[in-house]
């Protein structure tokens, strides 16, 4: 009864975007807070030697809290945004099969759920054993039963490079923000347009879209559409949408 009550309680957490840097720029601004206090208080420095350090110090400690905040907006209000934008620019009529790929916690995969009535959703990621990730599956797997969709979604795990899916499976594929990290652009092209239907739509969101579009046309996808959709961490996002 308690565990069920914890989680009606309990919010999806869709994870922290460079998480990394955020935890050092939250290190670097203490450190900062704490030479300008010591050069205050403390420090038997010629005054010109305490001004260099003070102001070197305010610059850490603002640039660390644009930082921080940037990274925050960015990982909630941000992320969420630029999801909703992707759906919307995909028209759902509620029936189709979609694959999204790189899925992380299931941020895209279950918006994309919530839209489905008759349809299915896949979401899939090459799930690594490092600390900052090894969670993510089951994060996603808890966010699914949180957002009431965990019989409309299915996370599993899948290479993008060699993807476990039949030739011809999916009205639409998805990806958001995942190409950028793999390093064989030509075997993962290859392989979404395999799982693609005739006439399948890839909708892809990501910040190299030059280079992402021009092997997608290498592949033999039609690139179709091409925009600018969010702006995540000072990094421009772009959706480019192609049809096999």
């Amino acid at each position: 009864m308690k565990k069920v009550k914890a989680m009606k309680n309990k919010k999806p957490f869709y994870g922290q975007e460079m998480k990394n840097l955020i935890i050092i720029m939250t290190f670097l601004s203490l450190v900062g807070i704490f030479a300008i206090i010591w050069t205050m208080w403390f420090s038997n420095a010629d005054p010109r030697t305490n001004s260099i350090i003070t102001v070197v110090s305010s610059v850490v400690i603002l640039l660390s809290v644009v930082l921080i905040i940037t990274g925050k907006w960015s990982s909630g209000t941000g992320k969420l945004k630029m999801r909703d934008k992707i759906i919307k620019e995909m028209e759902l009529n509620g029936t189709e099969k979609i694959l999204d790929i790189g899925c992380g916690r299931g941020l895209l995969a279950i918006g994309l759920a919530k839209k489905i009535t008759t349809g299915s959703v896949i979401g899939a990621d090459h799930w690594i054993g490092t600390f900052e990730y090894s969670n993510e599956k089951e994060q996603a797997i808890e966010n699914a039963i949180l957002e009431s969709v965990s019989d409309k979604v299915r996370i599993e795990a899948a290479d993008v490079t060699s993807l476990p899916y039949s030739d011809n499976e999916f009205d639409i594929v998805t990806s958001s923000l995942m190409l950028h990290h793999v390093k064989d652009w030509s075997k993962a092209m290859s392989e979404l347009r395999r799982v693609l239907k005739p006439d399948g739509k890839l909708y892809i969101a990501d910040i190299p879209y030059r280079s992402i579009s021009k092997s997608l046309e290498n592949s033999g996808l039609k690139v179709d559409k091409c925009k600018g959709i969010a702006r995540l961490f000072f990094f421009k996002v772009y959706l480019i949408i192609s049809i096999k």
